[in-house]
């Protein structure tokens, strides 16, 4: 019988070797999810940190656009009474032309205004 009991005592110690190595396995797969949860979670701050900035960027840039309109209103409004008398002057169908060339840049200028407007 001595045989059987230490049969017994080996297979006993490998199962107590294997609990320690399943115990051990399982520690370090939770620790390794820990640590990946901890980079997640800084990843998504700093891409939080991101929306901030672009929202900032947002800004700026439709900040930079109104004063871009305003120095080209100014500038469109300079050359339209610069060129009025001039085009006084003009034959009937080129003032005609000319009116129309006004108008359709005005259009245009519309056009852009309300596109920059709905894109912020």
């Amino acid at each position: 019988m001595p045989e059987v009991n230490d049969l017994t005592n080996e297979v006993t110690g490998m199962a107590r070797d294997a609990a320690y190595v399943a115990v051990g396995l399982g520690i370090l797969g939770f620790q390794k999810a820990q640590v990946h949860r901890a980079e997640l979670k800084s990843k998504l701050a700093g891409d939080l940190g991101l929306e901030d900035r672009l929202a900032e960027m947002r800004t700026a840039v439709s900040s930079g656009v109104q004063h871009i309109d305003g120095l080209v209103e100014g500038a469109l409004q300079i050359v339209e009474s610069t060129l009025q008398p001039l085009e006084d002057q003009l034959p009937p169908v080129a003032r005609e032309f000319a009116q129309k060339a006004h108008s359709q840049a005005r259009e245009v200028r519309d056009q852009i205004r309300d596109l920059m407007g709905s894109g912020s």
